[in-house]
């Protein structure tokens, strides 16, 4: 008993002291915008009600910004400056930043959240909360103006949009260019300084330089990004048999269109909220508004059926854990894995193999809407309506990170094909890339008419299509943030949503499926070659948080509708052969 009462013992400091940190940053922002909006009897009030706890540590910066009654005022304040051209630092314990989350993820806060996520950065560190006389030059530094790091505007920002050398894709273009040169060269096999009429499109286009400079002799390698992200390494077996594939592959454009095989889920437009299907087509998905997912082995379906026997049930796998409707489903790219979103606001991990659930994530506070794995698996991305994009990985029931900056719900979801960003379309009717690695949007591409319900990523990634509700599908240029190609919403485009989209394996064609039972092929390599151009030419300089104005883009070109037997289309998929896939219910 001694012993015990002789250990000692640490007094809890309450973490006030750390969260007060945040009030002078959203406090100036706030006073800003009532400023900039015309305001400045209401902001000079707000100002006066906090300045008693401000006085002891910025006093001098608050006397400043009292001075400024005028929009046009904010331009000559170099503290007004510096507050909206750059993030403001702060330093914070780890259970101070828990509660402040917390906090900020209330439905009322919201807005408060958008602020914090575009005007500061916290860093949380480890230990117990420091109290009020506890702060170091180091952090008083931190919470001043002279330590502050300028950032550019999202869309001035530079980078590379190109895919990875390490990928099968890259690989079967290279054996292609390298057999299509020296079918052009002379007879002792040398290669020719100018690119064979025979070469992939994806070289014509620009979209590989690198593999152009193989051809050409010059060194250029800016488009071909390098991955940032740890994944597993794939079998052998696996990435041979996707090389293969893509060596025979038949090249689509204009003049050859694909082959589509559908498969149509009857009796089912009331019952299922979504489908998927693999890039093999073995497997098919749907997510059921009872909370059940249904899975299909089409190869053992053609099998039974050509041996003249009967199929098995209605399914023949019934994964059942949601507690609500599944609003999306997605197998991971070695389809060892479903992931599926359900409206009790977890996203889950389901085995094909084990046919029962490998893990719940439940981080989101809302309904949790689309759901994406990254395309060399072990991540995964969602939206929910909480307004929230998260990654996570499939080893843990953490995010590894949070994307914050839309206004409304975070309604559709994909991934580059370089695993780096990832694209999301929110209600708010504006497509945001984000930075995988700090979480930070590096793009936003505002002027959709409607909401955009799905979003995809050419082969090359340096194209971005979105498909909104107005029937509206837009190509938009990653390296200038503009449009290249758009169809207007109920006048080339479907006269009802559109629901998925999928690029053949060239990016030469875009297909887009919609509610009224259509597939519509679109050429997009003369729109893409043309918008590029055109978009490419002058790219004047934008302030922070300004739009890339949508300047003449090019109309898409219909290459061919498909219809169906009123089927409602809900996924879209091209193999590695560009064979479609497409999936309905009715």
């Amino acid at each position: 008993m001694l012993a015990l009462c002789a250990r000692p013992f640490h007094v809890a400091i309450s973490p006030q002291a750390e969260l007060l940190r945040v009030l002078y940053p959203v406090l100036v922002h706030c006073y800003l915008q009532l400023i900039l909006s015309d305001r400045g009897d209401e902001a000079r009030d707000l100002m006066l009600s906090e300045r008693v706890q401000l006085a002891d540590r910025h006093q001098g910066e608050v006397d400043e910004l009292l001075t400024l009654t005028q929009p046009s005022d904010v331009a000559s304040s170099e503290v007004a400056k510096a507050f909206l051209d750059n993030k403001y630092r702060v330093l914070m314990s780890t259970h101070s930043c828990t509660l402040l989350k917390a906090f900020l993820q209330a439905p009322p806060a919201a807005l408060l959240l958008v602020l914090i996520n575009e005007r500061m950065e916290i860093k949380h560190v480890s230990g117990h909360p420091s109290a009020a006389g506890d702060d170091n030059v180091e952090l008083a530094q931190l919470l001043g103006v002279a330590k502050r790091e300028g950032r550019p505007s999202a869309e001035a920002s530079k980078r590379k949009w190109g895919i990875l050398d390490s990928t099968p894709l890259y690989k079967a273009l290279i054996s292609q260019a390298a057999a299509a040169a020296q079918q052009g060269g002379d007879k002792s096999g040398a290669v020719q300084p100018v690119l064979p009429e025979k070469a992939d499109p994806l070289l014509l286009n620009g979209a590989m330089p690198s593999l152009a400079a193989s051809l050409d002799g010059t060194i250029f390698t800016g488009a071909v990004d390098v991955c940032i992200m740890c994944f597993p390494c794939h079998a052998d077996s696996t990435t041979s048999h996707t090389h293969s594939e893509l060596k025979q592959r038949v090249r689509l454009g204009g003049g050859c269109l694909p082959s589509a095989l559908m498969y149509t889920l009857s009796h089912a437009s009331d019952r299922m909220c979504c489908a998927s299907i693999s890039r093999t087509g073995h497997l098919c998905v749907a997510g059921c508004a009872d909370g059940q997912i249904r899975v299909w082995n089409n190869y053992k379906a053609c099998s039974e059926r050509m041996a003249g026997g009967q199929l098995s049930g209605t399914a023949g796998i019934v994964l059942t854990g949601h507690a609500g409707c599944v609003y999306d489903v997605a197998l991971t790219p070695a389809e060892e894995y479903i992931l599926s979103a359900g409206a009790d606001g977890t996203a889950r991990l389901w085995s094909t193999e084990l046919r029962e659930q490998i893990c719940a994530y439940n981080a989101h506070t809302a309904p949790v809407w689309c759901i994406a794995p990254a395309p060399r698996g072990h991540y995964f991305a969602t939206g929910s309506y909480d307004r929230t994009a998260r990654i996570w990985s499939l080893d843990s029931g953490h995010p590894r990170r949070m994307c914050v900056g839309h206004a409304s719900d975070v309604d559709a979801i994909a991934w580059h094909p370089s695993c780096n960003y990832i694209a999301t379309g929110s209600s708010d009717r504006s497509v945001r890339l984000w930075d995988v690695s700090s979480g930070e949007c590096v793009r936003l591409l505002p002027g959709h008419g409607a909401t955009p319900r799905c979003v995809a990523f050419s082969p090359d990634g340096q194209v971005l299509a979105t498909g909104c509700d107005d029937g509206a599908v837009c190509l938009w240029d990653l390296g200038t943030a503009r449009r290249l190609a758009a169809v207007p919403g109920g006048q080339h485009g479907a006269s009802v949503g559109v629901n998925c989209l999928a690029w053949s394996a060239e990016g030469t064609l875009l297909v887009s499926g919609s509610a009224d039972g259509t597939c519509r092929i679109w050429d997009t390599h003369a729109s893409r070659a043309a918008g590029t151009a055109a978009a490419r030419k002058v790219l004047p300089d934008k302030g922070p948080g300004q739009a890339a104005p949508v300047q003449g883009p090019e109309v898409l070109q219909c290459a061919k509708v498909l219809p169906s037997r009123s089927a409602q289309i809900q996924s879209l998929r091209f193999t590695n052969r560009n064979l479609l896939f497409v999936v309905g219910t009715r």
